[in-house]
């Protein structure tokens, strides 16, 4: 049996090894993007006046007739700038960095599916599709679950006896040739499996998350509300006041804009006690007509099901658990790395 599963163990890591690869370094390199990205722009003003951005962004699209703003995400973790999607009549996107006083510092486009996107969402395109659209994301999908499959063979090989288990972790005595190359690649896989295991398995979870809605349960819907062909709305500073009367302290993660057959924004919050870093699944429907809130989702009262989809973000990004968290999310990345290199090494020398 364990011949068996050695040889499998072997064989996947071969055959998926190259994938493997582009998910880690990837990964790696979107930890901190956000505040690396930020480091290029100035400092967001922290206090936020939604009036101001509002406005902003009706002036932008009075110049670019056909163009609308679907969404906006908050752009790092001070909470005072935002990301706002810009798609025109052609069905291009681009995205402004916007801070909290209405102020746009700059325009990217950001169409990742045909590689025309920024840095750091062309590296995301690439973790989460690989550049390949449905059919990448399937893909990730399968080489994440065969990793995680793979990890669980190699802990069954490597599982030491009773009492063995300090001579295991620790420093081989042999180093170098085959026995060097299997007792590094053990140690090691023993000494990190458990976060290795939750962040890989997180992951893996999110990669099927939309299937996974079936059994956990589907997202909260949005309100029924006729279409309005002449809307003359409210405006956001009204729509998320609205929303933060029914959470105080949350905050504001995301929005979208309200349009004639959707007459009502969307406003996301993140309220103390979720599992994400800084996007919130709190959300809040409001009228774009008279401001009053439709529907209101507290995401810490959300049932079983969707609060366990809802964790998988934060838990693979380690974004759950702080600082410390997204630290041990790249050594992680780094320990996937090395273990890739020893069995790749040990394989060889036993060829």
């Amino acid at each position: 049996m364990k011949k068996r599963i050695r040889k499998t163990h072997r064989a996947i890591s071969l055959a998926v090894a190259a994938f493997w690869l582009v998910q880690v370094l990837t990964g790696v390199t979107l930890q901190f993007h956000q505040e690396i990205d930020s480091l290029t722009l100035p400092d967001a003003e922290y206090s936020l006046d939604f009036d101001a951005i509002d406005g902003s962004l009706a002036n932008m699209l009075a110049g670019r007739p056909g163009s609308r703003v679907p969404f906006a995400y908050v752009a790092n973790g001070s909470f005072g700038a935002f990301d706002a999607y810009v798609v025109d009549a052609s069905g291009s996107y681009s995205v402004l960095r916007i801070d909290g006083q209405g102020m746009v510092h700059r325009e990217l486009p950001s169409n990742p599916e045909i590689l025309d996107a920024g840095l750091f969402e062309l590296v995301l395109e690439l973790h989460a599709k690989l550049w390949a659209g449905d059919l990448g994301h399937i893909i990730v999908g399968v080489s994440g679950f065969l990793l995680f499959t793979n990890m669980m063979l190699g802990l069954k090989l490597a599982w030491p006896k009773r009492g063995t288990w300090k001579k295991a972790v620790s420093w081989p005595r042999v180093t170098t040739g085959p026995a060097g190359m299997y007792g590094f690649h053990r140690a090691l896989g023993l000494a990190f499996i458990v976060p290795a295991t939750l962040f890989v398995g997180a992951g893996v979870l999110l990669a099927w998350e939309d299937q996974l809605a079936v059994p956990f349960g589907a997202p909260q819907p949005a309100p029924e509300v006729a279409a309005v062909p002449n809307l003359n709305a409210v405006g956001l500073a009204k729509a998320v006041a609205a929303a933060q009367d029914r959470f105080p302290q949350a905050k504001v993660s995301m929005f979208t804009l309200p349009s004639s057959t959707k007459p009502y924004y969307r406003i996301r919050l993140l309220q103390a006690g979720e599992l994400r870093r800084l996007y919130g699944e709190t959300t809040v429907y409001v009228d774009a007509q008279d401001g009053k809130v439709l529907k209101a989702y507290d995401a810490l009262a959300l049932p079983v099901g969707q609060r366990f989809l809802n964790s998988f973000y934060g838990i693979h990004t380690g974004g759950t658990f702080g600082l410390i968290g997204r630290l041990l999310s790249i050594i992680t990345g780094l320990w996937l790395l090395a273990m890739m290199v020893f069995g790749l090494r040990l394989w060889w020398l036993r060829r």
